[in-house]
Order: C-alpha cells, then sequence, then structure tokens
C-alpha cells in the first residue's frame, strides 16, 4: 500500500452538480493515493476522527461544500464504518484584512460570524453529526487549510487543500436567483438550504493542488 504524500492538481474535474460534489472529491482522491483508496475503500477499518481546519469559511458556499465533503464521506465510508463521535471545524471570525463581502448571494459574507458559527452547527446537526466550532485567530488558526482522518487502526490521513474549499464557486447563469440567500432567515432554514443547494459547482480558471498524506 502506498503510505508516501501525493500531489494532486485539481481544476475543472470536479466540475458539476452540488449533490455529490463530495463523493466526487474522495472518489477522485481514491484513485489518486492507493492508501488513501485503501483505508476509504470495502473492507477498511473505521473512521474514529475528523477534523477541518479553515481560516476562510466566511460565505454560506464554504460551509455547504464543507458540509458535502463531510456527508459524503461517511457515504463513501459506509454508515458502520463512520464512528466519528465528534466533527471538528477550526476557523476564524473574520478576514485578515476585516474587507466583509456584503450581498444576498451565496459568495457574500455572514455581517456576523456568531450567525456563521450557528448555522454550520445547524447544518451539521441537519446532517446528524456531532460538531465542535473552535474559533481563534488568524495567529493561533494558521494558513493551511487542512482535513485530518484518523482510523481505528491508529492510521492517519491529512489532506491539504493549497486554497480549501473556497477555490470552487457557483458556476455562472444569467437566472437572477441564481446563488441567493436569505441570511435573515432562521438558522434551521439556513442549514437546511444549504444542505439542499441547487446549482452547479466549478473549480478556478487556473488549478490548485491538494497534497495527501497517508500514515
Amino acid at each position: 500500500m502506498e503510505v508516501g504524500d501525493k500531489e494532486v492538481e485539481i481544476c475543472g474535474q470536479l466540475d458539476g452538480p452540488f449533490r455529490d460534489f463530495g463523493i466526487r472529491f474522495w472518489h477522485l482522491l481514491q484513485k489518486e493515493h492507493e492508501g488513501l483508496a485503501g483505508l476509504l475503500g470495502g473492507g477498511g477499518d473505521a473512521l474514529v476522527g475528523f477534523s477541518y481546519r479553515d481560516r476562510y469559511l466566511f460565505n454560506p458556499l464554504s460551509l455547504a461544500l464543507l458540509g458535502e465533503l463531510s456527508d459524503d464521506l461517511r457515504t463513501v465510508l459506509g454508515n458502520d464504518r463512520w464512528e466519528v463521535s465528534n466533527v471538528r471545524i477550526t476557523t476564524t471570525s473574520r478576514r485578515p484584512d476585516g474587507v466583509i463581502g456584503r450581498g444576498a448571494k451565496l459568495w457574500s459574507d455572514w455581517p456576523d460570524s456568531a450567525d456563521r458559527d450557528a448555522v454550520l452547527e445547524g447544518l451539521y446537526d441537519y446532517m446528524g453529526m456531532d460538531i465542535s466550532v473552535d474559533v481563534g485567530t488568524n495567529f493561533e488558526v494558521g494558513h493551511s487549510r487542512v482535513f485530518e482522518l484518523t482510523f481505528a487502526s491508529g492510521k492517519k490521513v491529512t489532506v491539504r487543500l493549497d486554497q480549501g474549499v473556497s477555490y470552487w464557486r457557483v458556476a455562472h447563469s444569467r437566472g437572477h436567483a441564481v446563488g441567493y440567500f436569505d441570511f435573515k432567515g432562521s438558522v434551521a432554514a439556513q442549514a437546511e438550504k444549504l444542505s439542499q443547494l441547487s446549482v452547479n459547482i466549478v473549480g478556478a480558471d487556473l488549478p490548485t493542488e491538494l497534497f495527501v498524506k497517508v500514515r
């Protein structure tokens, strides 16, 4: 089994409907890294720890993509091998430059980061997962955007995303309502909206890199 590091270049490979974005993501990484494929594929051991660290989780789209990646990892593993008691998300409360992306779109920032935290917790609750949200300073959180997976055997996987989940965006559409998000809705309504987006997701014009490590 390959246990080394692997750099995976991403551009348009994951473009498509929001639904099953995470399935495409984890299947691509399995294809690119034999060691990861052995852990996620049938017959592997249970996942007991799962976390994501990212300074830049400020808008609904980034939370929706993170939720989809989490939920679809559980799908790839199967419920019998998902033994994560608490998903841990670490982020910050404000952008380093202090600028807030205002508006009423999926790519607009929440005006208040406390509302962001509540919706993030509500999203994972909607998916049936317990979560802890750790909010720190830019210094405390650090720059790397990274998933960490811990298996019952002691095997650990890190997937570092050079640009985090913010690399992906909503595909351009002429429909005025595409991408609309109601920041004034209840926490439950916002969480449900994020779990059921009906938009297409595309990568940026230039590629990004993912770095996979199995130990």
